[in-house]
């Protein structure tokens, strides 16, 4: 069996997938549209030639070479470290304050890159998100979500549609949309982004609830006072089911759900919610005085210290280091951990890059 006798079964399987399975076809023409790389000119070739060309035979074209400096793995390191200069000297300008001209050099470094490795250089999308950031904080929130918007799709073709690098472009675009009042672009965005990290942190974490929060936030403002009213109720039976009795991010989503059932007429309901609120609240504050009535006990029972003055230590005699705790750093870290909680403070690393 020569090679061309293995070869025809393998090409009817593949014609049958791209015939019975469209979408398998469209995948195979995304992925090499992604494995092009365009030339100086700016087009992307085609890299899926001759499908049925030669004579009834199938065959497919390895992805063509991009004209220009990619060609050339000198010229390509050149364009490269140009690239990284501008983007240095970007940085320095975004640094002094002066952010068009900082946006100006990053698209310059941009343009480069993707003119010789494309959108597969994973600097592509980074580039995309700060180019974003600099904009919005130029009062250009269109162009801002412009580039969200290409940063994101560039991630999904390279990562794939459920990748956790989708959570930073898609946390950018629900804050730029909300700031533009695009109300249902903004919630669609944040849901996207909802089920990304919660499938990562879990529902009960703090930067997953932060995220409803803000979900909800963008219902209301889209005047959707029932869809709000619905993820915050969610969000307290998630905090339920996590034996969460008294943080103080379960005490932000009680008052904004008795708020909400106010605003849409269930006041009964409303009303057992704040009390359920000032109950937990009333916990939380017997608990904490409890503590320094003893310490305030303790502190008058203790007789007077001596007047005579501390013998020096003796020589070869160390001094002993304080206890572990006794600078109140102990304290100041839970309170901190308890703040971070409170906020829904994304952990370092969660939800992509």
């Amino acid at each position: 069996m020569n090679i061309y006798t293995k070869a025809v079964p393998l090409t009817c399987f593949s014609l049958a997938l791209c015939l019975f399975r469209p979408a398998s076809a469209q995948g195979i023409t995304e992925y090499g549209s992604l494995m092009t790389l365009p030339g100086p000119g700016g087009g992307l070739s085609n890299t899926l030639q001759g499908i049925f060309s030669g004579g009834g035979q199938s065959r497919m074209s390895a992805p063509q070479q991009p004209s220009g400096s990619a060609q050339d793995p000198a010229s390509a390191a050149a364009a490269g470290r140009q690239a990284n200069k501008l983007y240095q000297n970007a940085r320095l300008r975004q640094g002094k304050g002066s952010l068009a001209e900082a946006e100006k050099l990053y698209r310059q470094s941009l343009a480069i890159r993707e003119s010789v490795w494309g959108t597969q250089d994973p600097a592509v999308p980074k580039l995309l998100l700060t180019i974003g950031d600099v904009c919005r904080k130029q009062g250009k929130p269109a162009k801002a979500e412009d580039c969200y918007r290409r940063a994101l799709t560039v991630v999904a073709r390279n990562y794939g549609p459920g990748s956790p690098e989708l959570c930073e472009p898609l946390k950018r675009l629900s804050s730029v949309c909300l700031e533009e009042k695009k109300y249902p672009q903004a919630c669609s965005s944040y849901k996207q982004l909802i089920g990304l990290v919660e499938s990562k942190l879990g529902a009960a974490d703090p930067y997953t609830m932060s995220l409803r929060l803000s979900l909800a936030d963008a219902f209301v403002s889209a005047g959707k006072d029932a869809d709000a009213e619905s993820v915050l109720k969610q969000a307290v039976e998630i905090k339920e089911r996590a034996s969460d009795t008294g943080s103080r991010q379960l005490l932000t989503i009680l008052d904004r759900y008795s708020a909400i059932l106010k605003k849409n007429g269930k006041t009964s309901e409303a009303e057992a919610v704040s009390a359920r609120a000032q109950s937990i609240r009333g916990r939380s504050a017997k608990a904490s005085a409890t503590p320094a009535a003893a310490d305030s006990a303790q502190a008058s029972a203790t007789p007077a210290a001596s007047n005579s003055a501390p013998q020096p230590a003796s020589a070869g005699q160390a001094s002993l280091p304080a206890a572990a705790g006794s600078t109140g750093t102990g304290s100041t870290g839970q309170a901190n951990a308890e703040d971070a909680a409170s906020t829904g403070t994304k952990p370092e690393g969660a939800g992509g890059k």
